[in-house]
């Protein structure tokens, strides 16, 4: 379009009309871009390609991190057959079929129109590839087993490890092995602690001065989650308060 008959299809003399195209894309053309590449990706999935996958990286959760991954695209790619069987028509039918099957547009819409046997294809081949890697106790490979937990170490003169010197009473060992705030008055506390005469103890309190004892009061989603994290590796140190406990106790029992 030149620029005259451009500013006389606006009808505004001296003025240049908008010009753009509100040609909407086709099914077609939508189901193409949303599943572009998603099939190529299960063309090597096996239960050899996982055990490979398994020994190149060393790690025992790559098949497995694999596998969410091709769901999460097989799932792409079922929305998009969907959204295809809904949207197309018999108009979108009637433009292709007198193409030669060398035309692209006649090769895109047959993709399309048959795309759910090939998803169903690769949706049982990733799942017969997982099965076969889950079920092969060749053990092939070697991974090395993580370090466990650091031993138990008390100072001379103490009885839990860790004592800060500042004992309830003589004779007694405390040590604090984590909290979680509330508030500048509040906490929720995992300690371990020794008293003259008996066994070493784990405790956990709250400590509250001025506070309802309430731990968290939030509409923020934000906020839940981080406080759950806080849960979560506060739940790491009681673990390791058993575990050191265990440890002492049987120290003290030889």
């Amino acid at each position: 379009m030149t620029v005259l008959t451009n500013a006389v299809a606006a009808s505004i003399p001296g003025r240049l009309a908008p010009y753009r195209y509100d040609i909407a894309p086709s099914p077609v053309d939508v189901y193409l871009d949303a599943t572009a590449g998603i099939e190529a990706l299960f063309t090597e999935i096996s239960g050899d390609y996982f055990r490979n996958l398994e020994t190149r990286t060393r790690n025992t959760d790559a098949p497995r991190e694999r596998t969410e991954y091709l769901l999460g695209k097989l799932d792409v790619w079922k929305k998009a057959i969907d959204r295809f069987d809904d949207t197309v028509t018999g108009a979108d039918f009637a433009k292709i079929r007198h193409l030669p099957d060398t035309d692209s547009r006649r090769i895109g819409y047959l993709a399309a129109n048959t795309a759910i046997d090939r998803w169903l294809a690769c949706r049982k081949k990733l799942h017969a590839a997982f099965i076969d890697w889950s079920f092969d106790l060749t053990g092939t490979v070697d991974v090395p087993e993580p370090a466990g937990p650091a031993p138990v170490i008390v100072a001379e003169g103490h009885r839990v490890p860790g004592c800060t010197g500042h004992c309830a009473a003589d004779g007694c060992c405390s040590a604090e092995l984590g909290s979680i705030n509330v508030d500048e008055t509040a906490e929720l506390v995992i300690e371990l602690y020794a008293d003259e005469g008996d066994q070493p103890t784990g405790v956990v309190y709250t400590f509250d001065a001025h506070h309802d004892g309430t731990l968290l009061r939030t509409s923020n989603p934000a906020e839940l989650r981080r406080k759950a994290d806080e849960f979560y590796q506060f739940a790491g140190r009681i673990d390791q308060a058993a575990y050191v406990l265990d440890q002492l106790q049987k120290r003290e029992a030889k």
